[in-house]
């Protein structure tokens, strides 16, 4: 199982899972290794799971952890980890399940609040969604993916001035997150602070090259463009006082 971790650890996925295979399958094959050895099968069986969602096998990982929790019901992080992985292939309503399972038996378990809150979001649940997420960040002041997640969710509701909020807060924890840094400038482009949002892209520009800042920023262009256009047109049709 050590060797297994430290090859997880050092992104040899396959070789990981060939190794907790190796040891599941000599507990399951001995009696007396059963006896003595049983108890490690639902750590077994979670490794398994993380080792295979790794290799994008999110089903397979699934089965996993839906293992370890029935060997072990109170094991609360392979129930985190199952409801994240179905979120991850859709099943938001067995996610939800899942995890709201695990923070039951942890309710401080700020991992599971944040992946719940985004199961939620995908259901369309939003004001508990949000409260989750909230819950999240409470525990763990400096949740980064709860921050951007919240962001986000700010964002999908045009609540743009508080996703910009979020998104300050990321960058606060992590100076160097580009995807929260765009987002912000987005976020500030929906709250009519054209002259932020220019400014936020420009740091982002700071931290990569990647395409899509480019997009957002001829996106920012057109955007100007249509609006000075927009204004120009209304100039002209306001009627003469003369």
């Amino acid at each position: 199982m050590a060797i297994g971790r430290v090859l997880y650890e050092h992104y040899l996925f396959k070789e990981a899972l060939r190794g907790q295979r190796g040891v599941s399958a000599c507990i399951r094959g001995s009696r007396g290794w059963w006896n003595q050895w049983a108890y490690l099968l639902p750590q077994i069986h979670v490794n398994l799971g993380i080792a295979l969602e790794a290799e994008g096998m999110v089903l397979s990982a699934c089965e996993h952890y839906r293992e370890a929790a029935i060997l072990c019901p109170t094991h609360f992080r392979a129930l985190k980890l199952l409801g994240s992985a179905l979120f991850g292939v859709g099943e938001y309503k067995a996610a939800v399940k899942a995890l709201e399972e695990a923070i039951y038996m942890k309710n401080d378990y700020a991992d599971a609040h944040c992946d719940l809150a985004s199961a939620l979001h995908a259901m369309g649940d939003d004001e508990n969604a949000i409260k989750e997420f909230q819950k999240a960040i409470d525990l763990k002041p400096g949740h980064v993916d709860a921050l951007y997640n919240l962001g986000g969710l700010y964002m999908d509701m045009g609540r743009y001035q508080r996703a910009s909020e979020m998104y300050t807060r990321v960058l606060g924890v992590w100076p160097n997150h580009w995807r929260a840094q765009l987002n912000k400038a987005v976020s500030l482009l929906g709250a009519g602070e054209t002259e932020e949002a220019k400014k936020a892209l420009k740091e982002a520009l700071k931290m990569t090259n990647r395409v899509e800042l480019h997009d957002a920023i001829s996106h920012l262009k057109q955007l100007q463009k249509r609006k000075l256009r927009v204004t120009v047109m209304a100039m002209v049709r306001q009627p003469s006082l003369l």
